[in-house]
C-alpha cells in the first residue's frame, strides 16, 4: 500500500540584512522522501521581530491543520548551539 503524509515547512532565515519567512508544503512517503513540493507563503521583513511575529502567526494557522508541521528558526539555532 503507498501511503504518503503531509508537512508543512515553515522556516525563518536571514538572507543579506532581510528575514525571510517561508512556508512550503511536502508530500512525503513512507521513507520520508519528499514527492512532491509546493511553495504555499513567503514574506520579506527588514527586521526580526516582525519576521518572527509572522513566523508564529503562520505557526498557528498551520498547526491546526492536516499533517505534521516542521519549523526551524535559523536565529534560535544560532542562539542555541
Amino acid at each position: 500500500m503507498n501511503t504518503t503524509e503531509t508537512e508543512y515547512n515553515l522556516i525563518l532565515f536571514k538572507d543579506c540584512d532581510e528575514y525571510i519567512v517561508d512556508l512550503r508544503k511536502d508530500t512525503v512517503n513512507q521513507n520520508g522522501d519528499s514527492i512532491d513540493e509546493e511553495y504555499i507563503e513567503g514574506f520579506i521583513f527588514e527586521n526580526y521581530n516582525n519576521a518572527l511575529a509572522m513566523y508564529y502567526d503562520l505557526e498557528a494557522k498551520y498547526k491546526l491543520r492536516k499533517g505534521k508541521l516542521l519549523m526551524w528558526n535559523e536565529k534560535e539555532e544560532e542562539t542555541n548551539a
